[in-house]
């Protein structure tokens, strides 16, 4: 009979009088649960080895000699009773195998944290070779109850973003707003979302630089709000164009029927006279078509307002007539200091009693000193106003009947620098892209004035900042002007 040398291992078969019994078709198996054998060759293990009796007696494994190692980690480390931890079974438990984590949670109740790490409540080790740990040390974490409030919190503001859009991350906590230049406070797990704004981008800080539209930070374990970086805006869009002024005689070069609408809305636009002069009351005409149905407008004031205790609030009313009484159709009150928008309306201009308004919403978003964007809409139900691009208002109804009033002009009063202000289709975008070029060029048979030999051509481009720079406008001249100033005839 051959020899069969089997290393701390057993034969799954019964023992008559001191003799292995093994019969055609029996199993060998390692006789410690969570055992196998181990083929220190191929370096697998093999959970059982077949082994059958042949016609002439023999057996067909002349021999075993693989040793039966663990496999499993079938007694897993057994954490202190002080630590509240238990060990995470299936049912039935399976133990884990070589390489696989190992998983301790606290037990079920008020104790579900760890005492120095808040945010988790499970502590993971690695089964090692022979039924050890593959950690070196094992620090057992200690169980503690919820923690319900952060003590200590970071300033949350938007990074160093391009120059025009200083500090527009806007934050929102439970569904409220806080100041982007104020401490947060806040319950463990809450989350602030903050935004560039519709005209910009977060950019991550790596490799990729991919841009990307918001942050979350989440209040931790530690009493701070992480991520703790909050990464810088770039621009994506312009909103609003440089204009030449009508005396240049320059003309938009452009087959779009888009981008020549377009312009045509920037031509007729309020534009910033300068980051420093602050408007007392600034009046802009509103478009008859604003609430109409075929082609509706849209209203975007684009601006900031400054930090001062005597700007208690900035007001912009949409006027109307009806039945030759003047009247407020919807009016836009913001108090900055308050971070709270107020919509009201009013059929009487002028008397208070006549005031309709709506619910206050504290939730404006808008605070000193940092760029806001407020766009309005308006169609035969009411009013939408909308902030920084995706925050929407309750709709406010129309108080006046619209088939019986005209509108006349948007005024703004109070202090506030108005970098851009106008209507624009709704079907369109308001904003052009980063890069985005548009060319003007002189009118058939002109030249520019104080530079005749080149194309008459200005072209201006959205920058890298969000804006268009600075634009120096050449005059144009007809090419018969300079003839005769020369008193050439033509032909000559």
């Amino acid at each position: 009979m051959v020899t069969r040398t089997i290393l701390n291992g057993t034969l799954e078969n019964p023992i008559e009088n001191g003799t292995v019994i093994m019969r055609r078709g029996s199993v060998l198996r390692c006789s410690t649960i969570g055992k196998a054998f181990f083929d220190s060759e191929s370096q697998e293990f093999i959970d059982e080895i077949l082994v059958t009796c042949q016609e002439n007696q023999l057996w067909d494994v002349e021999d075993i000699s693989y040793a039966c190692e663990w496999q499993q980690c079938g007694d897993p480390l057994t954490p202190p009773p002080k630590s509240g931890l238990v060990l995470r079974k299936s049912d039935p438990f399976v133990p884990p195998e070589i390489g696989e984590p190992i998983f301790y949670e606290c037990e079920v109740g008020g104790f579900n944290f760890f005492k120095h790490n808040l945010g988790n409540s499970t502590y993971q080790l690695t089964c090692g070779p022979h039924n050890t740990i593959a950690q070196d040390f094992v620090d057992w974490p200690q169980c503690v109850p919820n923690r319900n409030v952060c003590p200590a919190l970071v300033d949350v503001s938007c990074g160093p973003p391009p120059k025009r859009l200083s500090n527009n991350g806007q934050i929102y906590l439970d569904n409220s707003t806080v100041p982007s230049s104020g401490t947060v406070m806040g319950k463990y797990g809450t989350k602030l979302r903050l935004t560039c704004g519709p005209l910009a981008k977060f950019v991550a800080q790596n490799d990729s630089k991919e841009l990307y539209d918001e942050m979350t930070h989440t209040c931790g374990w530690d009493g701070r709000f992480h991520p703790q970086r909050v990464d810088s805006c770039i621009a994506t869009h312009c909103l609003g164009a440089p204009m030449p002024p009508k005396s240049t005689l320059l003309e938009l070069k452009d087959d779009r029927e888009e981008i020549r609408e377009l312009f045509k809305a920037y031509e007729l636009s309020y534009k910033s006279q300068g980051n420093t002069t602050f408007h007392n009351v600034v009046e802009h005409p509103i478009p008859s078509d604003f609430c109409s149905t075929i082609r509706p407008q849209r209203f975007v004031l684009h601006g900031t307002i400054p930090a001062s205790p005597r700007n208690q609030s900035v007001l912009a009313t949409f006027e109307i007539v009806r039945m030759g009484i003047p009247g407020v159709a919807i009016a836009l009150e913001i108090f900055p200091n308050e971070r709270r928008i107020e919509q009201w309306a009013n059929p009487m201009k002028g008397d208070p009693k006549f005031q309709v308004r709506y619910p206050v919403d504290d939730q404006s978003q808008i605070d000193v000193n940092d760029f806001f964007l407020i766009s309005l809409t308006c169609d035969s139900l009411g009013f939408q106003m909308t902030v920084h691009g995706d925050w929407e208002f309750l709709p406010f109804p129309h108080v006046l009947r619209l088939s019986q009033s005209t509108f006349t002009n948007v005024v703004v009063e109070g202090s506030i620098d108005i970098q851009h202000m106008g209507f624009y289709s709704q079907e369109r975008d308001f904003r052009l892209p980063r890069g985005f070029q548009a060319a003007f060029t002189c009118p058939s048979d002109h030249v520019f004035e104080d530079d005749w030999w080149h194309v008459p051509k200005t072209v201006i481009t959205c920058g890298e900042d969000g804006t268009f720079g600075h634009v120096e406008w050449k005059n144009c001249v007809s090419v018969d002007s300079i003839l005769s100033g020369l008193k050439i005839q033509p032909g000559q």
